[in-house]
């Protein structure tokens, strides 16, 4: 999917089966930067998929999350171009964390679905209406 853009929502997939229905978009560096901070917990169906940028090299230092000043663990999926799960992670308060290959897409999602993701799984993703109230 291209044209993604920050707040953006996604429901994600894996074997054709819905993993997260409320995932948001973070392609700025801002929003990158912000991720999850200063939330208090995330829900089994939210969470945040990150756009890495373009021509960033060849190492998965480039896609590392940090978990500085974060109040709870999660699930973090290193994704690549093709939309591959390169690597997994429980990720917890005050760790760095990098997968050992690189990601164009970072996914974070409640500690409780990383038994979903399995490095070689092929992920789907698709645009959520906006809904106008």
């Amino acid at each position: 999917m291209t044209g993604m853009k920050d707040g953006d929502k996604l429901s994600i997939y894996a074997d054709s089966e819905i993993v997260a229905k409320n995932v948001t978009v973070c392609v700025s560096k801002a929003s990158r930067r912000d991720g999850l901070l200063g939330k208090s917990g995330i829900s089994l169906d939210e969470g945040i998929l990150m756009v890495m940028p373009t021509g960033r090299g060849n190492s998965g230092w480039l896609s590392a999350i940090h978990m500085f000043f974060m109040r709870f663990a999660i699930a973090v999926i290193w994704i690549d171009q093709s939309h591959k799960v390169v690597h997994v992670a429980n990720a917890r308060p005050w760790g760095i964390y990098y997968p050992p290959v690189p990601a164009k897409y970072v996914l974070e999602v409640h500690p409780d679905l990383l038994k979903r993701f399995v490095v070689g799984d092929l992920l789907a993703w698709e645009k959520m209406p906006v809904v106008k109230s």
